[in-house]
């Protein structure tokens, strides 16, 4: 074999290693060529031009500042008008009816002892008349047995026999003369019973009135307890309200041992318009629960229903807020700034929100009363937060404004 033949395999296997090393080495050195040029290029930008580091976004946010103060625990409720005191009005004697007051009828207005209807009295005059007449022969039948007893004391004596008590009883006509008696007085009682009957023809008014229905006419007959007419006393009129029993506590009736009720304020705004009020006061509370809803029922009395300004009809269903008990020290928040599980929202002074826990002392209709977790100064969000986090940035408008303001004195010369 010649020396060329012997170095050509030689030749071979060394460019075959060179083309690996080459495919293996080639690809590191263009990719540590890359990173050295875009570190390079990284290292040479200007700082300027270097992307900021993002910050937390403040949420823009409203707030009330809120003090402590004493306050009145209010209970608001809606009831019925309904009468306190009303009547069914009817006759004693029976009788056709010959007469009937211009006023008795619906929403007329009586005064007390007005008469309101006359049943014909000409039978009871009759009455009377006899009555009368049988009074009179009584008592000549008592004078003439009078008469008589003195006759028999006479004869009594005369005779001056030993007599029993009984038999001088007897001979002296006692028992007469007690019937006699008893006659005359039967016939006085008659007498009388006849002045009541007539009496009792003329119906009257038993208190200052309205008139709520009204069932006869002059000619219809009617006999003894026969309703004419229906009266509702126009000196007073109650409101009965529907409260949660839970909030009896906060409401007092009127106690002759501890004074007056608490104050009702009434309003009716559908009839009496807006701002138009009447003021009652709790006189007492049923023992019993409504069958419907099982709430409380609270009777409010207002005084002068009818005369004063707006008045009120019975049957109105009105609005009442019960002043109750005081409440001392405590902070009067809006019931839409109070969160899930009796939290409220405050924006500490650094611009940070707490989500705070607070105590209600009491929930009104409108607002609620916090005795523990707020205090004077507190600022309370009232806007709403989508997501709220304890810590999370806020801002407010009035910082914004505060921000301008400090810029524009820093930029001044």
């Amino acid at each position: 074999m010649s020396a060329d033949e012997q170095d050509r395999p030689r030749a071979t296997w060394r460019r075959r290693l060179l083309r690996g090393l080459l495919q293996g080495v080639l690809p590191l050195a263009v990719l540590a060529g890359a990173a050295a040029i875009v570190y390079t290029l990284m290292s040479s930008q200007p700082s300027s031009e270097r992307a900021p580091e993002r910050s937390e976004p403040a949420r823009l946010v409203e707030t009330v500042t809120v003090t402590r103060s004493d306050r009145t625990a209010t209970v608001q409720a809606w009831g019925e008008v309904i009468p306190a005191d009303s009547v069914q009005v009817a006759p004693r004697v029976g009788g056709e009816i010959v007469d009937v007051a211009d006023d008795l009828e619906p929403g007329g207005r009586v005064r007390k002892g007005q008469v309101l209807a006359r049943v014909d009295d000409s039978d009871y005059k009759v009455a009377l008349r006899q009555a009368r007449t049988e009074l009179a022969k009584a008592r000549a039948a008592l004078r003439i047995e009078q008469g008589n007893q003195k006759v028999a004391e006479t004869e009594a004596e005369l005779l001056d026999q030993q007599l029993s008590e009984q038999e001088r009883d007897l001979v002296l006509r006692q028992p007469q003369l007690q019937q006699a008696r008893a006659d005359v007085d039967a016939a006085q009682a008659a007498v009388e019973d006849a002045e009541l009957d007539l009496q009792r023809t003329r119906v009257h008014a038993p208190f200052d009135a309205v008139v709520q229905s009204v069932s006869v006419d002059v000619g219809s007959q009617v006999s003894a307890g026969t309703t004419i007419a229906e009266l509702i006393a126009t000196d007073r009129y109650f409101v009965e309200l529907a409260v949660p029993a839970a909030k009896l506590r906060w409401i007092e009736a009127r106690q002759s041992s501890r004074g007056p009720g608490s104050r009702v304020q009434l309003a009716n705004p559908s009839v009496w318009g807006e701002g138009r009020t009447r003021t009652g006061e709790v006189v007492r509370v049923r023992p019993d629960l409504s069958e419907q809803g099982r709430m409380a029922r609270v009777l409010v009395e207002v005084t002068d229903p009818l005369d004063q300004q707006p008045p009120m009809l019975v049957g109105s269903y009105l609005r009442g807020r019960i002043a109750g008990d005081r409440l001392e020290q405590v902070v009067a928040l809006d019931r839409a700034y109070l969160r899930e599980s009796d939290s409220v929202w405050v924006m500490t002074g650094d611009g940070r929100l707490e989500i705070r826990a607070v105590e209600i002392a009491y929930r009104g209709p409108e607002e609620v009363y916090v005795s523990v977790g707020l205090g004077d100064g507190d600022r309370v969000i009232t806007s709403e937060i989508a997501t709220p986090t304890n810590g999370m940035k806020l801002r407010t408008r009035g910082d914004e404004g505060q921000q301008g303001n400090d810029a524009a004195g820093s930029g001044a010369v």
